[in-house]
């Protein structure tokens, strides 16, 4: 009976020992196994594939703001005809940079940021982000841009532009406010 428990603990021991969940003599001497099951993976998207679905999606608000403009302008509220005017503009710049440089998405990704833990544990990674500009030997970088477009609820057009884009480099900051100096 003793043996039979000594020889079930070892084999429990050296199952665990093989998958690298546990090594209860120290013995483990594969790094990389070890390496692997500490890596951070880390979620990236390309900001321009989130303004693509948000911009064909039911979020996009654009529409009820111009409704709104029109009305104020109709109804004489010059006040709000200024407050909306001097919005379109500056909304205009953001969605330019966004849809062909890189710009943070933030109002973008609110509408669907209850959505994102639930994509994240599907996906298997432990954050989500804009951009990654470092990261060490235990981090995996991941593009999860077409499964965040995916919460959009967008179109075959649509996932078939967001593709399309994400095939070439986002266009630089310079050349997107036409500063020649």
């Amino acid at each position: 009976m003793k043996r039979e428990t000594i020889l079930i603990c070892c084999t429990i021991a050296m199952l665990f020992t093989t998958v690298g969940a546990f090594d209860p003599l120290g013995c483990s001497n594969d790094a990389a196994a070890q390496e692997k099951t500490a890596a951070l993976r880390v979620g990236v998207y390309d900001n321009r594939g989130i303004l693509m679905a948000w911009f064909a999606s039911k979020y996009n608000d654009l529409a009820n703001m111009r409704k709104e403009y029109e009305q104020a302008k109709l109804t004489g509220d010059d006040e709000r005809v200024k407050e909306l005017g001097a919005m379109g503009p500056k909304l205009q710049r953001r969605l330019h940079f966004q849809g062909f440089g890189r710009a943070p998405v933030t109002e973008l990704l609110a509408h669907v940021e209850d959505q994102l833990p639930a994509l994240a544990k599907e996906l298997g990674v432990d954050v989500i982000v804009f951009e990654c500009n470092y990261s060490g030997d235990n981090v995996e970088i991941v593009d999860i841009t077409l499964d965040l477009v995916m919460l959009y609820d967008p179109s075959p057009e649509t996932i078939k532009s967001v593709k399309d884009v994400m095939k070439h480099d986002p266009v630089a900051l310079e050349e997107l406010t036409h500063d020649d100096h």
